[in-house]
């Protein structure tokens, strides 16, 4: 490889960062049936592209965000209902079932709840289900729960 391979391949990959941290939502369309190791997703509305195992954190993150993770990959969980989350806990919404059976509601209730709003705090209830994941797996998880926030930040 060359030095201008080099630097080209570096800018491809800027332009690619540069591409998913500025879309405001990925969209990757259908999930994939058989998934294949090693896949790539492309998002639909930025063009990025990401490796499908980070994809998948993006897509736990806002998951864990109360967010439907078929938003962003259609078919990714077929059995996904509106539910009460570790977030709903960490707010102080205790009226659960109110939250289950009203799932409309849900967009309401978080304006108006008390804001508790750390990733660190949410993240903790999950380590207490017994979620253990390294660094770059949960900054992938963060960036998914600041996407389904409205965060426009990483970290």
């Amino acid at each position: 490889m060359t030095p201008q391979d080099l630097r080209s391949n570096l800018a491809k990959i800027k332009e690619n960062q540069d591409r998913l941290f500025a879309c405001k939502r990925h969209n990757f369309g259908d999930c994939p049936t058989p998934y294949h190791f090693g896949q790539t997703f492309v998002c639909l509305n930025c063009q990025g592209s990401m490796k499908a195992v980070d994809a998948f954190r993006y897509i736990q993150g806002y998951e864990a965000a109360g967010r439907n993770p078929n938003d962003i990959l259609s078919g990714y969980r077929e059995d996904w209902k509106p539910q009460p989350s570790a977030w709903d806990a960490v707010k102080g919404n205790h009226d659960l079932d109110a939250l289950v059976s009203k799932a409309a509601d849900i967009d309401a209730m978080e304006q108006s709840a008390p804001k508790v709003e750390t990733f660190e705090e949410a993240w903790k209830a999950f380590e207490a289900q017994g979620f253990r994941y390294g660094r770059d797996a949960l900054e992938q998880v963060r960036f998914g729960w600041n996407i389904a926030k409205g965060l426009r930040t990483a970290s």
